[in-house]
């Protein structure tokens, strides 16, 4: 086949520029799209590659996943009986996903467990609340962010003014834990809500040239408001820009 041929060929080309560069064919690009529209038909999980192993970096709430007892770190062992070892993010990611009612075998390796586990999960549509929040004590406001998909900028705003209507903000902790990442635009958007002025990030080419730099804008920032971040091994991506 012809275009498989080609297909190949781009693919190979560019997953040897770097460890975070992938190829996407329309089918692909198609379920990229929907993840970053905050919806999916398949486990409820959002995986990534670490050491050769496709990891689970969270877990969505009221998913498959979650009601199955998923948790993020475990490891996959196989797929529906393909060895996960080695495989490419964007296979896996095909593999767990199905149409809703659809059933799929994994097996996942634990830390601190010593056999490995076996799981039956039943595909569903997953719909992902990217943003979680509560108003604290003494006028702290909790904002948990999942992952960066389309919106989560204006739903932080949105959590922050609710809040707001409570009484005085002293203060915000933000929940970046598990977060494995997405729309980088977004993280730069929330940055930019609590920055005067300053780069927030650049993009460089190998010659160190700047391709891309984003900046914070004044209109509309609280740099006055004290925050403390929250992260962890698996938060990644666009999750440990806007922390730094």
């Amino acid at each position: 086949d012809e275009k498989a041929i080609v297909q190949g060929a781009i693919r190979g080309m560019v997953e040897s520029l770097d460890p975070h560069s992938a190829y996407f064919t329309p089918e692909e690009y198609k379920l990229f799209r929907h993840d970053l529209e905050g919806h999916f038909e398949g486990i409820g999980v959002q995986i990534g590659v670490r050491d050769g192993w496709i990891v689970v970096l969270s877990v969505f709430e009221g998913g498959p996943a979650a009601r199955g007892g998923l948790l993020p770190g475990d490891r996959f062992v196989h797929i529906d009986g393909v060895d996960a070892r080695d495989l490419r993010v964007e296979d896996a990611a095909r593999l767990v996903r199905g149409a809703p009612g659809t059933k799929v075998k994994i097996g996942i390796r634990r830390a601190g467990v010593e056999q490995d586990l076996d799981f039956e999960l039943e595909r569903g549509r997953v719909r992902i609340e990217a943003v979680q929040s509560r108003r604290l004590d003494r006028g702290i406001v909790y904002v948990a962010v999942q992952a960066f998909q389309e919106n989560v900028a204006r739903d932080v705003e949105r959590a922050l003014e609710a809040a707001e209507r409570e009484g005085e903000l002293t203060g915000l902790l933000l929940d970046l834990r598990d977060n494995g990442g997405g729309l980088v635009s977004e993280a730069v958007a929330i940055a930019d809500r609590f920055l005067r002025r300053g780069t927030i990030v650049t993009t460089r080419g190998r010659d160190g040239k700047v391709i891309q730099r984003e900046r914070a804008r004044i209109p509309g920032t609280r740099a006055s408001l004290p925050i403390v971040v929250l992260v962890n091994g698996r938060s990644a991506s666009a999750a440990e820009i806007l922390a730094a």
